[in-house]
């Protein structure tokens, strides 16, 4: 354990001694004893040197009437804070709490910590590097050579006296160890975002839909330049063709963009044909089952140049009734059912019917369906 961590120990020992001694005598309380918050930082070390990774940031605070949050900060940039710990048996008086910190780069930092009213505490540290006027003083290797006074010559009547050599008292401190840190690096996942414009393609003169959708944890969102919610849409009506850019910051600092790009038909004369409004759903290419073991799926090739939102598989197994089941995009253009039916109802041979059909949306909400058709199973998918 290091200095910081005695003296830490040291001043809560004292403070529930006081405490407890006012609530003994009613004589003293620890309101007399208290101008307002106090806050100090425990943990990094002023001037410590750290490698790249997680950095535990450990800071107290006491106030006679109770602490109730402690802000941190590093280099002006705000530090989430965990739970307040009280270390007085529950008591709000003094507390602690603990944060892991990630540096987004090498060099050096400034931590101030507060609470409430109360003036900040605050100290230096470094990461891997921060240039020659940083680094900590080290303790001398050698004590410094003793220097003589020489005293002055007497006279040849005078008695001789021998000059003393008067030493430089110097005390070699012993260098105490700082205590290493072990770091776990934090990986954080990227948000996950959707980011389109609808309709795609405009005539000039005419107006799109910008729409997002952001989920997972993310520090801010823009889209050029503004700042946007996680979720919304926004008209947009460019003169000519455009892509618009989403950014994002994520939790480590690092930026994503996404891009929605909008073409538009420029109309130079009134007698120019302007680009038809697309009215018209998802096209099929073809469709049928696949089998797997005694399972079965649909599959489809759906497309659309404004993009298809969604399909469904639609069955009717044995006069059962019409089901339906979402599909993914397994590639371009290729849709299958997310999961499979069973035929097997307990019978040593299946034997029956299924209808089935897809169905499909553009971005646009247009929607349409495939043909009907018909398939006779006897056995599992035979």
């Amino acid at each position: 354990m290091n200095t910081n961590k005695y003296r830490t120990l040291l001043f809560v020992f004292l403070v529930f001694a006081l405490f407890l001694s006012a609530c003994g005598t009613g004589e003293t309380s620890i309101d007399s004893l208290d101008e307002g918050p106090k806050t100090w930082i425990e943990y990094p070390p002023e001037g410590e040197v750290f490698q790249m990774g997680s950095i535990p940031i450990v800071v107290y605070a006491a106030n006679a009437s109770g602490v109730s949050d402690i802000k941190i900060t590093i280099n002006g940039q705000e530090v989430p804070t965990g739970q307040l710990l009280s270390l007085t048996g529950g008591n709000p008086n003094l507390v602690s709490t603990e944060v892991q910190w990630q540096p987004p780069a090498e060099g050096e930092y400034t931590i101030f910590a507060s609470s409430g009213n109360g003036a900040p505490s605050s100290l230096r540290f470094c990461v891997v590097n921060c240039g020659a006027s940083n680094v900590k003083a080290e303790s001398p290797a050698s004590p410094p050579t003793s220097t003589a006074t020489q005293l002055p010559t007497l006279a040849p009547d005078e008695p001789t006296r021998t000059p003393t050599a008067i030493p430089t008292n110097t005390n070699t401190p012993t260098p105490i160890p700082a205590d290493t840190a072990t770091s776990t690096p934090v990986s954080y996942a990227k948000a996950d975002v959707e980011f389109w414009a609808a309709p795609p393609y405009l005539n000039q003169g005419d107006c799109t839909t910008l729409n997002w959708n952001i989920t997972g944890n993310y520090q801010a969102a823009y889209i050029e330049g503004n700042p946007i919610n996680a979720s919304g849409s926004d008209s947009e009506c460019p003169s000519q063709s455009y892509t618009y850019q989403l950014h994002v910051d994520e939790m480590d600092n690092s930026t994503s963009v996404y891009e929605a790009y909008v073409e538009v038909y420029e109309i130079e004369a009134p007698t120019d044909t302007p680009v038809p409004a697309d009215s018209t759903g998802p096209s099929f290419s073809w469709a049928n089952l696949v089998w797997e073991s005694c399972e079965f799926y649909g599959e489809a090739g759906i497309s659309d140049e404004s993009g298809v939102s969604w399909a469904e598989f639609f069955y009717n197994k044995n006069g059962e009734g019409w089901n339906s089941i979402s599909m993914n995009e397994l590639s371009s253009e290729y849709w299958q059912s997310q999961a499979g039916v069973s035929v097997n109802d307990g019978f040593e041979t299946p034997l029956g019917s299924i209808e089935y059909y897809f169905a499909a949306a553009d971005s646009l909400g247009n929607e349409s369906a495939s043909w009907v058709s018909t398939y006779d199973y006897s056995g599992c998918g035979g």
